[in-house]
């Protein structure tokens, strides 16, 4: 539905009608507002360490990594040419 149809068919409604859509349409907005605000709380309260006894570390991570990185820059190289 576009901008336009929308307005018509507003415009087509009785004031009282109009009335509710103006209440809904806040609403809305404040749901909107409202959901973000709470995705964005939950997020902060995600606590550090929650996987803590799921997942171990080898000793060797760090080493890991660098092999990774290394076997990555070497692909991303061999594309180019």
């Amino acid at each position: 539905m576009t901008e336009q149809t929308l307005i018509q068919e507003i415009q087509t409604l009785p004031e009282s009608l109009k009335l509710e859509v103006l209440h809904f349409v806040r609403y809305l907005k404040q749901k909107q507002e409202d959901d973000k605000a709470e995705s964005a709380k939950s997020y902060k309260e995600r606590k550090t360490e929650s996987a803590k006894d799921v997942f171990e570390m080898t000793d060797d991570f760090k080493l890991l990594l660098k092999e990774f990185a290394e076997y990555k820059s070497s692909k991303s190289v061999s594309r180019i040419g």
